[in-house]
């Protein structure tokens, strides 16, 4: 019969923090699997069979180095170089990882997550009292179902392991951020968005307040503003947290640089924030982007051609906008011969 604890990896830091451990049954028929760890120069890599004096070996995949012993236990420390054999008595004791909430902690979520110790057992605690408890899993993170949250509560979390009890910092229930989805360009007079249900939403314009709306209980909202003028910076803000700003687009995207036969041409200019910027030629695209929060965008394309009839078309949402033509200018010819003395041949270069 096989023992229990037939085989075992622990990898822990050079501090004494486990970053991963599983043990394998001797009696359990497992299918093979896959676990990312990252590792840091300095962590410790212990494993353990039960028949390892006969097959215990770690591969290393890319360079396809073995590393074999005859001992059922055996350390390692990743070096710079890889993987060096030390001691077990240079492996510092195991320590408990301070557990964190790594999840949004806004009204209403149900789902929390974050990390811990591999293997403790994880309390999820909503104003000092436990709401739900949970394993951290092999690589250290948790997830947990909890009620649905409430603005300003506190929300931490203790973990137990091996009797050590470890509390994480405290963290408190705020509205979700509100965020502006609606297309943004010069002439509309709509700003929509999302925040959390119930929030009363400032919509400001350079700094102004130019109208306050309640989002609904899905969290959706919808301002009506002046026509919006192309440049102008749009913020929607709650009492706790604002969206990132917005510049407002021209009413057509356009294009800013000045469109040449060189190669790789670089091609600039301006659309709706976060919309997806095509460059069509005739029936054709040829490149896209996504411009930025102030609405730039920056494209690379092969040569263009002299007399080439260029499109931009920009998608946000359901939404596209399509430019104004843009015509591809030849190159204005250069004379690269030098014009000295009696010289009767002169070249240079243009478009083609």
């Amino acid at each position: 019969s096989f023992p229990e604890k037939y085989a075992s990896i622990l990898i822990q830091s050079d501090t004494g923090i486990k970053k991963y451990e599983r043990n394998y049954s001797g009696t359990t028929t497992y299918t093979a699997s896959q676990k990312t760890v990252n590792l840091a120069i300095g962590d410790y890599v212990t494993v353990y069979h039960e028949a390892g004096d006969k097959q215990l070996s770690i591969v290393n995949q890319d360079s396809q180095a073995t590393l074999r012993t005859t001992n059922k236990e055996i350390t390692y420390q990743v070096t710079s170089e890889g993987l060096r054999r030390v001691p077990k008595a240079d492996v510092p004791p195991l320590k408990p990882a301070r557990p964190k909430v790594t999840s949004t902690t806004y009204i209403n979520n149900k789902t929390l997550s974050g990390t811990a110790t591999p293997g403790s057992s994880v309390d999820v605690l909503l104003q000092n009292r436990v709401v739900a408890t949970v394993s951290a899993d092999e690589v250290g993170q948790w997830e947990a179902t909890v009620p649905a949250l409430l603005v300003d509560q506190v929300i931490y979390v203790k973990t137990t392991l091996d009797g050590q009890v470890t509390e994480s910092a405290r963290y408190m229930v705020t509205p979700e951020p509100p965020a502006i989805t609606s297309m943004l360009k010069a002439g509309e007079t709509k700003v929509a968005g999302t925040a959390s249900p119930g929030e009363r939403i400032s919509i400001m314009i350079n700094g102004n307040n130019v109208s306050t709306v309640t989002a609904s209980a899905t969290g959706q909202w919808t301002g009506t503003v002046s026509a919006l003028v192309a440049g102008q910076k749009i913020v929607a803000g709650n009492l706790q947290a604002e969206s990132d700003t917005y510049t407002v687009a021209p009413a057509k995207p356009i294009i800013t640089s000045t469109l040449t036969t060189k190669e790789a041409t670089t091609i600039t200019g301006q659309a709706v924030p976060g919309a997806k910027v095509e460059i069509w030629s005739q029936t054709k695209k040829i490149v896209a982007a996504v411009a930025d929060r102030t609405g730039q965008y920056t494209l690379t394309t092969e040569a263009l051609t002299a007399g080439q009839i260029i499109r931009l078309h920009a998608t946000f949402g359901t939404q596209t906008q399509e430019s104004y033509d843009y015509v591809v200018a030849p190159e204005k010819p250069e004379i690269t011969s030098s014009l000295v003395g009696k010289a009767t041949t002169i070249t240079g270069t243009t478009s083609p």
